[in-house]
């Protein structure tokens, strides 16, 4: 295999990791993020694309691109976090407003088919419902408090 979507895939992306090994430290990992990061490695790792990974992850494939990039070049231990210049993304206070009311008023009050919150069930609400545009780990850390 060669290149996908400019990313190298199967035995040219990190050679001499499996996918099993690159599932195995998603499992273990402590972080979130780098579990995220292990799991997009492993799934490229398998032949799929950049987009085909970051749509259950709720990423960008831009992102996914830039992750698994960083792997090949960098190693697969540690994987290492960009500096993001600027303050960190809030939720709009519209958008946390009316996240706090649907907790309120219960998923299936609002229209959405779950029996309870999670979290991740509220960032599909906020995504789909209420025009949220932000990555799930992003609206997570953003979601204490509710």
């Amino acid at each position: 295999m060669g290149l996908k979507n400019g990313v190298l895939i199967g035995d040219k992306f990190l050679p001499g990791t499996t996918a099993k090994r690159l599932g195995k430290l998603a499992r273990e990992s402590g972080d979130v993020n780098t579990s995220r990061k292990y799991h997009a490695a492993m799934h490229h790792k398998l032949g799929k694309s950049s987009s085909e990974i970051a749509a259950p992850l709720g990423e960008k494939h831009g992102t996914v691109r830039v992750w698994l990039a960083d792997m090949h070049e960098g190693g697969i231990d540690p994987i290492p976090r960009r500096k993001i210049s600027g303050a960190p993304r809030k939720l709009p206070p519209n958008i946390r407003t009316r996240i706090v009311e649907a907790v309120q008023k219960g998923p299936q009050a609002v229209g959405h088919p779950a029996d309870y919150w999670t979290l991740e069930c509220l960032w599909m609400y906020g995504r789909d419902r209420l025009g949220l545009d932000m990555a799930y780990s992003t609206a997570v850390q953003n979601m204490g408090g509710i």
